[in-house]
């Protein structure tokens, strides 16, 4: 998940037109694109995890789920630090 915010803010922030703008809004972008992936991560993980579960999330599931998320926070934050 954390190489996947990655690779996703890399592209958000090569994409703006301008550097001044790319400036101006960088913590919107890289917050809001991480949030976005984060929250449809998080939504097709509890899918998955249900239908292969019988209908239920088993602890390690969400727990594995949890370290996903807390490692795109990670890089939001990294990122968010220059």
């Amino acid at each position: 998940m954390a190489l996947y915010v990655a690779i996703c803010l890399l592209a958000a922030l090569i994409a703006l037109p301008d550097a001044d703008a790319q400036h101006a809004h960088a913590l919107q972008i890289i917050w809001g694109v991480t949030v976005g992936l984060a929250l449809a991560h998080w939504f097709a993980f509890r899918v998955s995890a249900r239908l292969v579960g019988s209908g239920s999330v088993r602890p390690h599931d969400a727990e594995s789920a949890g370290a996903q998320l807390a490692g795109a926070a990670g890089v939001a934050l990294l990122a968010s630090i220059p």
